[in-house]
């Protein structure tokens, strides 16, 4: 998946991982329909997420 936002879109504090996994999520639910009607592509949480 590719996609582009602006810099502003993100805001520079402790959430900063929180926010792109956020908005890669919403763009998943927009673009990528997944395998049962009404799913969507979302960020995998199985693992930690680095900073």
């Amino acid at each position: 998946m590719l996609y582009e936002l602006p810099y502003s879109a993100i805001q520079k504090n402790d959430s900063v991982t929180s926010q792109i996994v956020s908005i890669r999520d919403s763009i998943g639910e927009k673009y990528i329909e997944g395998p049962v009607e009404g799913s969507y592509m979302s960020t995998e949480m199985a693992y930690t997420l680095s900073r």
